[in-house]
């Protein structure tokens, strides 16, 4: 047995890895660390395997993933050819870069390039076949309504000409009838205002798609503006191929939007925090002021950790004549901060004014104390919202929300966990990259702030009651911050096991990133279905087989004339709605719900008074569930139209 010397030994321990970062010297401690790492995933990879676990997390994959770990001991007393010196790190490098792609730092354009082409084929070929489809969330008809009125060059949209209670849409304000009733989508306007100029050229969901194509590529610079461009790629990577972006990249919701400002700060302050240059902390408030008009609360869970380090530069340091450059730095970047996020607020107070009357009381409050008071944000929300008296609560909708408590909130919050784990990529990679947060978490204090993003977003939305769609939607900002951790970690087992010469392991690393890829996107029969797939076909139910067919029945069944029709729906059914309109009134088909109580259908008198509100029309009812449709009154004569 060779004797080595202390410094023989160090110098085995320790690399320099690509990204610039020092790894930690490899002791007992970290050897158990490590090996208990690896014991907690294989436990969960074969509990997820015997359907002990989520369902979305298939078996089949999981017990592969558990197989792979399983031989990990035997992989790693698996090594290399030694070098002749211990000290020869451009040898090493040549000889590992050649193993496998986790070794390479490709040029900017080219990965760029790559990322960019694979991130718009995903999302693409995930939405491509839904393009022409109804949306299928009420929260997307509202985002719609407010991206056409924004294009009308207004904030609001006039009320319906009468019988305002009939065209209540979910998640749009309907404040009465004119001259002073008004409608407005309950949202914050950035989401609109970002969809807008795609309702203009007739594909809403174009800017989501480059909003995916956009958080790519900035979460590559990210890595290299962390001087970890290897992680930033493969981070990238994982958000290109990534099953819940796809999904939600073709939602008309305002995660992409948000996103898209994130991706901005993120960018723009990690560099001001290097650079404290005032156009890199003005980028950087854009950004996130941009993100707070589409989510303000997300904007400020993200926000709030890089009020430490921006906080400590600007009142570190002596405050005299002799530093008066210095002083004037920090003056031109505190002031340069607040100008965008003094404009966003500037925006949300104007929009708030113009859809509620009130400066200080936002679309979403009002229509939260007006329609659903149970889903107020806090503890004890049902208990509250039991307590309001308005007239307009719509009962199913309101009941849905269940009463919040600690044992709800903690199980949501575990829910949202399990939920970003599952969509952002892998939840086997995610599992592993936050117990072995302590081996890759770079020292370059920046990382810091960026990964409490991920700790702030689950705490600000702690005292909600519902969990989210798919259980995150909540804290589907948090999935940047994710991969970045991800790739992290198999950034760092990689540089440990080229250093010490284990080709075989990093082979199992990439053959483990290749798994997770297929279990995430690819659907092998007879074994699993992709999460993507899964992710689709919750989509396209209510998409194509619902709301699609619906449309299309009611396009048959109708006569070639502008109509109203009174739509019957379930007083129970609060996931589908049919009555959606586009602001104006002017539409050729103009939905409204079937009240017999507010207007019946078999009174003369109530008809003609509808008629002489939306004059030059023939009215219908239409019962969605058996796919009948009766005629109410004639435009003009002709016979009983049934659309069975």
């Amino acid at each position: 047995m060779t004797i080595e010397s202390h410094s023989q030994r160090r110098q085995k321990s320790t690399v320099k890895a690509q990204s610039g970062q020092n790894l930690p010297e490899v002791d007992f401690r970290e050897r158990v660390g490590l090996m208990m790492a690896w014991l907690l995933c294989l436990m969960a990879s074969i509990a997820a395997g015997l359907d002990f676990l989520v369902d979305t997390w298939q078996p089949n994959l999981a017990l592969l993933q558990a197989g792979l770990l399983l031989i990990l001991p035997f992989v790693l007393n698996v090594k290399g050819p030694q070098t002749n010196s211990p000290q020869s790190p451009a040898s090493d490098q040549r000889m590992f870069a050649k193993w496998t792609p986790l070794e390479r730092v490709y040029p900017l354009w080219l990965s760029q390039t790559i990322l960019a082409l694979i991130a718009l084929a995903m999302i693409g070929s995930f939405g491509t076949q839904l393009l022409g489809t109804p949306p299928c969330y009420h929260d997307e008809y509202s985002y719609l309504f407010g991206s056409q009125t924004i294009a009308s060059g207004q904030w609001t949209a006039s009320g319906p000409p009468a019988f305002a209670a009939l065209f209540d849409q979910v998640h749009v304000l309907n404040e009465g009838t004119p001259p002073d009733g008004q409608m407005a989508s309950r949202y914050y306007p950035g989401t609109s205002l970002w969809i807008w100029p795609w309702v203009m050229v007739g594909i809403p969901i174009l800017g989501h798609w480059l909003a995916q194509v956009w958080l790519v590529l900035a979460t590559n610079l990210i890595g290299r503006e962390l001087g970890a461009p290897r992680t930033g790629f493969l981070a990238a990577m994982m958000l290109a191929l990534s099953p819940g972006l796809a999904t939600f990249g073709n939602l008309l919701l305002s995660h992409h939007p948000t996103l898209a400002g994130l991706a901005l700060f993120w960018l723009m302050m990690l560099r001001w925090l290097r650079t404290h240059q005032p156009l890199d902390a003005l980028l950087a408030m854009t950004g996130l002021a941009f993100a707070m008009l589409c989510r303000p609360a997300t904007a400020f869970a993200m926000g709030l950790p890089f009020a430490i380090p921006v906080l400590a530069w600007l009142i570190r340091g002596p405050i005299d004549d002799s530093n008066s450059s210095t002083l004037t730095r920090k003056a031109s970047s505190l002031v340069v901060m607040l100008i965008p996020i003094v404009a966003g607020w500037g925006i949300m107070l104007s929009y708030n004014h113009a859809t509620t009357g009130s400066f200080w009381q936002s679309p979403y409050q009002l229509y939260t104390a007006t329609y659903t008071p149970r889903h107020v944000y806090g503890f004890n929300n049902g208990i509250r919202g039991d307590q309001s008296m308005s007239p307009k609560i719509w009962k199913a909708y309101d009941q849905w929300a269940d009463n919040l408590t600690w044992p709800l909130a903690l199980q949501n919050m575990a829910t949202r966990l399990c939920g970003s784990f599952l969509w952002t990529f892998d939840p086997l990679f995610a599992l592993a990259a936050g117990l072995l947060y302590w081996f890759w978490c770079p020292p370059d204090f920046r990382w810091r702030w960026l990964m409490a993003g991920i700790l702030t977003t689950h705490l600000v939305h702690f005292p909600y009651w519902y969990p989210g769609i798919m259980g995150w939607h909540y804290v589907f900002e948090s999935a940047p911050l994710i991969a970045l951790a991800m790739a992290q970690m198999v950034i760092s087992l990689a540089d440990r096991w080229a250093k010490e010469q284990r080709p075989v392991a990093i082979h199992w690393l990439l053959v483990m990133c290749i798994v997770a890829g297929l279990g995430a996107n690819a659907s092998i029969p007879g074994l699993w279905d992709s999460r993507r797939a899964l992710a689709y076909g919750s989509i396209e139910y209510p998409r194509v087989r619902v709301y699609q067919q619906f449309d299309d029945w009611l396009t048959r069944a109708l006569p070639d004339e502008p109509v109203l029709v009174l739509i019957r729906q379930d007083a129970g059914e609060i996931a589908i709605d049919h009555v959606t309109n586009e602001p104006g009134w002017q539409a050729k088909v103009i939905r409204a719900r079937y009240l017999p109580e507010i207007l019946d259908p078999q009174d003369p008198g109530a008809l003609d008074e509808l008629a002489a509100t939306f004059p030059g029309r023939s009215f219908w009812l239409a019962d969605p569930k058996e796919r009948l449709l009766q005629q109410l009154r004639q435009r003009e004569k002709n016979p009983a139209h049934n659309g069975r």
